[in-house]
């Protein structure tokens, strides 16, 4: 395991040997980018904390999990961590390394907490999402039937009002963590199972990933795509995530690489284009650059 600085494409200290790593399973960061947790290489079944500037471990790993360990969530606090295995998911007091109540009655292998940490969503094995409350530990609500295949990935909105679930079915479906009601048609365009999910931090914007090796941008409030698929990857597309101002996604898969894209052209041209021109994208401008067809219209503010 590698950790890289984004400005400069530098490696930052040694990696993390594999002899300590179980590079097969999963792994989670936490929201402020301190802490790694990851899946021991001496047993599937325990996870080891990692302090991310010393790549040193922090303590013991936690107790023995009751099987292989299928993913892994941090709240948004970083004080817990979610674990699934097959049957069930636990949650962990990471200040403690003690398992907090009993274990969720659930089979799931996508994990995602809400904004405001009170709420964990799980896929289940009926290809929908089950919502908890994570201070009960009860489950309080499900998406009704919607995904025709398994779901591979979920994700809420920042704002915790939609919930984003991606299939194997080649789908992507938002629904309304209020009434658990899907909303509007399901967003379609990959053509393999889409196997992440990310929203933008505003919320508007959400990527995708398939295993037809592209990423796809997609407006929230039309659940139309933006622009082209993003293409590159040279394999399934694994993992998507955006940086904390939107204008960059870190896409990554199967070909082994990680891959950077410059967004904000895509998501919101004109805006992209004032900040180029320096708030001067004039009638000259306009002529110069854009192809022709469209008539000149403004786009920067005076």
């Amino acid at each position: 395991m590698r950790f890289w600085d984004l400005v400069t494409r530098r490696q930052i200290g040694d990696p993390l040997d594999s002899g300590v790593l179980n590079l097969g399973s999963w792994m989670a960061l936490d929201p402020d980018g301190t802490v790694l947790a990851t899946t021991s290489f001496e047993t599937d079944y325990a996870v080891t904390l990692w302090d991310v500037t010393t790549h040193r471990r922090i303590g013991e790993p936690l107790p023995h999990h009751d099987g292989e360990i299928l993913a892994m969530a941090f709240s948004p606090d970083g004080k817990i961590l979610a674990t699934s295995v097959r049957n069930s998911v636990s949650l962990w007091d990471l200040a403690t390394h003690a398992r907090i109540g009993k274990a969720l009655d659930v089979s799931s292998w996508a994990l995602a907490f809400s904004p405001d940490g009170r709420t964990l969503a799980t896929n289940t094995a009926d290809d929908t999402v089950a919502l908890w409350d994570v201070a009960t530990q009860r489950r309080i609500g499900d998406t009704p039937p919607g995904h025709t295949a398994q779901i591979s990935a979920i994700a809420f909105s920042p704002d915790g009002t939609v919930l984003a679930s991606a299939g194997r079915d080649s789908t992507v479906r938002l629904w309304n963590v209020a009434t658990r009601a899907q909303i509007g048609d399901p967003l379609t365009g990959h053509r393999g199972g889409v196997t992440s999910v990310a929203f933008g931090p505003d919320g508007k914007t959400l990527a995708t990933g398939s295993t037809d090796r592209t990423v796809r941008l997609w407006d929230v409030t039309t659940r139309q795509q933006i622009g082209a698929p993003l293409e590159g990857h040279g394999d399934v597309v694994t993992g998507v995530r955006f940086g904390p101002a939107g204008k960059t996604l870190a896409t990554w898969g199967g070909d082994n690489t990680v891959r950077l894209w410059d967004v904000e052209a895509t998501v919101d041209p004109a805006h992209s284009l004032c900040q180029w021109a320096r708030g001067a994208f004039d009638a000259g401008r306009w002529r110069e650059y854009v192809p022709p067809g469209p008539a000149f219209r403004p786009l920067c503010p005076h």
